[in-house]
């Protein structure tokens, strides 16, 4: 089957499509204009976001805003890439303030935009929304390349319509731009697999950098990609010797164009703090939603920032060798090491809370109520969203197995990861988009299958 669904083959599917899928009007005019079809969706998406912003105008308060706007700020005052937040790192301050808890990727986009255009965050939240039109645009094209041009509108139109992206628009976070790194990454790995050429090689590793300096936990997703190409090369690799070039190609070039774009901040860390570590915020996050594994009473949960503050207080108190001026990779060591002894001393209890975590990173249970706030309607409709994608993602899955992995294993792995150390629903955004992908083939095969019924 051609990826690009010619019109021979795209005639032989809408012939067995149905009445479901083909009958009405709205679906012919559709086909025949796609082009103006896929410009109706951005234009959605426009409206969409445009609406979010005007009803809830970005402040400070605004979701993540408090946290990166800071590391925007103080760059380009020339202040260099700092932040001090003591409820993380107690230690921090005035002559302590050098960072990376903030990927760098999101704090250098907003800090040119707001170079161009003045810090003002009514300008980040517009190239937030602009971050998300090409998300739409991403998704047509990746799920086109594996699935055609139907199921590719209609992905872009879960997108489109994707509540959790659209509350984004306003803030200033990193998760959008995640989300870029990731869709085009993939988008340009598929197509890799399908042309074979350095050049789309190079670019799905650089996007996927650009995913990793977004959401640091997105560099496994990188790593699990890279060794599928090992496991499964592309059909024009010669498989027939396990270590040849053409074998190992893909994965060296897109491994490369990985580590081409995420060594400069590896290399910045690691003059800073000794250290090349793409995140300072492991260790905290590990020690935070693990530490309670070891209370008498245990219930799994998410933990909110009282508890947090609580329990980080607990640990220096009886830490008498720290010295009080630990910097962000000193304290993610001390975080680490406490945390993985809790973990070897309850290896049930920790997997069991892995297990939970499913809940809070796909459907942001728990997460409210652990603030001290309540889940509301919008909370509700979103959750029923997810639901949704995720069951037609599996069931798109299963009729395109061996087109889909890569999507699946992407979604599978950063699922994974943050299960192991912190979940929330915004964490799992960044591969949403593969989810809506997949979801539309998983829609399409369920119509044909009652399209078929229906003439039986």
């Amino acid at each position: 089957m051609s990826i690009r669904e010619p019109g021979g083959a795209a005639r032989r599917m809408r012939s067995t499509a149905g009445p479901v899928v083909t009958g009405s009007r709205l679906v012919h005019w559709v086909e025949v204009h796609r082009r103006l079809a896929l410009g109706l969706i951005l234009l959605l998406a426009l409206a969409f976001g445009a609406v979010r912003i005007g009803t809830d105008p970005p402040t400070m308060s605004t979701g993540q805003t408090e946290r990166w706007w800071p590391v925007v700020l103080d760059l380009l005052q020339g202040q260099g890439y700092v932040q001090c937040i003591p409820e993380y790192f107690p230690f921090c301050g005035a002559g302590n303030r050098v960072t990376a808890m903030r990927e760098p990727a999101p704090v250098l986009l907003f800090a040119a935009a707001a170079r161009l255009a003045g810090p003002s965050l009514l300008a980040a939240s517009i190239l937030e929304l602009v971050l998300n039109l090409a998300i739409v645009l991403g998704v047509f094209l990746l799920t086109r390349e594996w699935a055609g041009g139907r199921a590719a509108l209609l992905a872009a139109l879960f997108w489109a319509a994707y509540l959790p992206a659209i509350k984004l628009v306003p803030q200033v976070s990193a998760e959008l731009l995640a989300a870029v790194g990731v869709t085009w990454g993939v988008f340009s790995y598929l197509r890799a697999r399908r042309t074979g050429r350095a050049r789309d090689w190079v670019a799905a590793g650089a996007c996927m950098g650009v995913g990793g300096l977004s959401r640091s936990p997105l560099l496994v997703v990188a790593l699990v990609l890279a060794a599928g190409l090992l496991v499964s090369p592309p059909a024009a690799t010669d498989r027939g010797r396990r270590f040849s070039w053409p074998l190992l190609r893909p994965a060296v070039l897109f491994s490369l164009a990985v580590l081409a774009v995420i060594s400069p901040w590896l290399a910045r860390n690691d003059a800073v703090f000794g250290r090349p570590m793409p995140s300072t915020l492991v260790g905290y996050n590990l020690y935070r939603h693990n530490h309670m594994i070891a209370a008498d009473r245990f219930s799994p949960r998410f933990v909110g920032s009282d508890e947090a503050r609580q329990a980080i207080l607990a640990l220096v108190s009886r830490r008498p060798d720290l010295r009080g001026s630990e910097n962000e990779a000193q304290m993610d060591a001390v975080y680490k090491s406490e945390a993985l002894r809790v973990i070897v001393a309850h290896p049930a209890r920790y997997f069991f809370l892995c297990a939970y975590r499913f809940l809070p990173l796909w459907f942001n249970w728990g997460i409210k109520e652990a603030g001290g706030g309540r889940t509301g309607a919008l909370d509700y409709l979103m959750i029923l969203q997810q639901i949704v994608l995720l069951v037609t993602a599996l069931a798109g899955w299963r009729c395109r197995r061996p087109l889909a992995w890569p999507l699946a294993i992407g979604v599978v792995a950063l699922s994974v990861a943050y299960m192991a150390v912190n979940s929330q629903m915004r964490f799992i955004i960044p591969v949403m988009p593969l989810v809506a992908s997949l979801s539309a083939m998983g829609c399409l095969s369920v119509a044909r299958r009652a399209g078929r019924g229906g003439r039986t």
